[in-house]
């Protein structure tokens, strides 16, 4: 599956596609968290109250932006 086929799966699939997009901002953090705080673990890192809770609120309100702009769209 190329990239177009992926992005209309997705445009037809918008709960799915806001879980892509939660799971990419996850997968971006965790490298930016580490860089960030170098003398944490990864297991410190993913254990943290704090890092979850912010993670929660922003993967929340992008999966709801998400959805409903392409809801809104399509």
């Amino acid at each position: 599956m190329n990239r177009n086929e992926l992005n209309e799966y997705l445009k037809q699939r918008p709960l799915l596609g806001g879980l892509w997009v939660v799971a990419v901002l996850g997968v971006g953090t965790l490298p930016w968290l580490k860089l960030l705080r170098p003398a944490q673990s990864v297991v410190d890192i993913l254990s943290n109250t704090g890092y979850q809770f912010g993670f929660l609120v922003m993967g929340g309100l992008c999966y709801v932006t998400y959805v409903g702009f392409s809801r809104a769209v399509n």
